[in-house]
């Protein structure tokens, strides 16, 4: 069984939020869903697939390796103006 076998749509908009915004709190906003729900999320998804997605510390949230594998594959490219 592959890691993203426990993806869901609703996980990779958050994890992308959360790298996108470098907070919860600015993520949770964005979605909208109470910031605790988003965090509990998150953690859930961390413990049941094993990994880290996230390094947490005073300045935000930002994706470690195994986090950025999967949000690559959802980021769109920028668009040229």
């Amino acid at each position: 069984m592959s890691v993203y076998d426990h993806l869901e749509f609703k996980h990779l908009k958050s994890i992308v939020a959360i790298a996108e915004e470098g907070t919860i709190t600015a993520a949770a906003t964005r979605l909208p869903l109470a910031q605790s729900a988003l965090s509990r999320q998150i953690n859930d998804l961390e413990d049941a697939l094993h990994i880290q997605i996230f390094e947490r510390d005073r300045g935000g949230m930002n994706l470690t390796a195994a986090g950025e594998s999967p949000s690559s594959r959802t980021r769109r490219p920028a668009m040229p103006i």
